[in-house]
């Protein structure tokens, strides 16, 4: 076994230049080779996936430099969790490795008992941008595509996470199309999240989602929150979001596949209420133009209006203005008076409303005034009728 010392070394050196390092690499080598072929679970490999963080930009070349020094695969050293050289060679994209343990009768499937993660799902993961070239030995040796982990997320809940991995996606797709395995694309985790939820919140590169739709996701299921992924999409706070919308609603448009763009979520809330609570104005437009409707109410009786002037912000002017003003262009009234569950209608608790927001309710009180005058001078002619008539009577 290798002194504790040793790996003190190693991460002193690691911390410090690029020749330290490769000096204490060679000190491990040969030490190694007196060891190597002792039988252990434990091994320096294992310790330093625990430390990749302090590692730094040298981890890549640490484990493959580690891997020449345990360069069998016919044994596959696990530790005490059950975390293994294969699962270690799967994450950080060493797929000469990954080859030369499959070819050794690996089973691709092994899974990490204290996650459940197999190592596909590991494969995934790996930082390299290029860790396709470890997910398709996996997937052609009979990896299992759909497998869910304790949390119930499939290697394509983590690929539909990752920023950069387009590329792994596609390739996901093609070779389980070529080994006629089908990708349970709407498979939910335990949050009740499908693979185009998760992308939906965390992806920043768009052409994920678009894979993900045009491979027959569903823009439409709801997670145990009652969020479709354009609840996600409208809860980003990311700048792009509009422009994440307009793809969504695009990409549905030519899959003739329709949004229920009014779905509301567990607390009643639509994809433009949630859009108002994050003060997303680019979105509020995009929404809107596809059909939101204005005038919905949530469990509290709060229309989007009602969110709108909630907020505290600066921009809430601007927000009520271009609220009026797409509705205008849409011929959709705004119902300014609607009141909540509490009874209060969009104005009340703010002490100077929004230019629009005055003409609005000082339009709609006009209204009301002369419908009640109008009214008032109708029953007053009918008393006057009934008076005459009781006169000849």
């Amino acid at each position: 076994m290798f002194p504790l010392a040793l790996y003190r070394l190693l991460h002193t050196a690691l911390s410090g230049n690029f020749i330290h390092y490769l000096i204490v690499i060679k000190i491990i080598l040969l030490i190694s080779l007196m060891e190597k072929f002792k039988p252990r679970r434990t091994t320096l490999i294992h310790h330093e996936v625990k430390n990749t963080k302090q590692i730094g930009r040298y981890w890549d070349q640490l484990f493959l430099d580690l891997f020449e020094i345990y360069d069998r695969f016919d044994v596959n050293y696990t530790d005490e969790s059950g975390y293994t050289h294969f699962h270690a060679a799967c994450q950080f994209g060493c797929d000469k490795v990954v080859e030369g343990f499959l070819e050794h009768g690996q089973d691709p499937n092994c899974i990490w008992p204290e996650t459940g993660d197999s190592a596909l799902h590991f494969a995934v993961i790996s930082e390299e941008p290029f860790n396709y070239l470890v997910v398709e030995p996996l997937l052609r040796a009979g990896a299992d595509p759909n497998s869910p982990n304790k949390e119930g997320l499939t290697p394509l809940h983590l690929i539909a996470k990752i920023p950069y991995l387009c590329e792994t996606v596609k390739r996901f797709f093609q070779i389980n199309d070529e080994l006629n395995q089908l990708v349970q694309i709407n498979a939910r985790d335990k949050l009740g999240d499908t693979p185009l939820h998760v992308a939906a919140e965390y992806v920043k590169d768009k052409r994920i989602m678009e894979v993900l739709l045009r491979r027959g996701a569903s823009p439409n299921l709801a997670n145990d929150e009652g969020s479709t992924p354009l609840h996600i999409i409208c809860k980003r706070n990311q700048h792009d979001v509009d422009e994440m919308a307009e793809l969504f609603f695009k990409i549905n448009d030519e899959l003739n596949q329709l949004v229920q763009i009014n779905a509301r979520d567990k607390l009643g809330d639509t994809p433009l209420h949630v859009a108002l609570k994050k003060s997303q104005e680019e979105v509020l437009e995009v929404l809107l133009r596809n059909g939101s409707d204005p005038n919905l109410a949530n469990d509290e009786g709060s229309t989007p209006l009602h969110i709108i002037c909630k907020r505290n912000q600066h921009d809430v002017d601007d927000m009520a203005e271009l609220f009026f003003e797409i509705n205008d262009e849409l011929n959709q009234q705004v119902q300014v008076d609607v009141r909540d569950n509490l009874g209060r209608h969009p104005s009340m608790g703010r002490d100077e409303l929004p230019t629009a927001r005055r003409r609005e309710f000082a339009e709609s009180w006009r209204r009301s005034v002369e419908l009640c005058i109008s009214l008032f001078q109708s029953i007053r002619r009918v008393l006057q009728v009934l008076q005459r008539s009781s006169t000849y009577i």
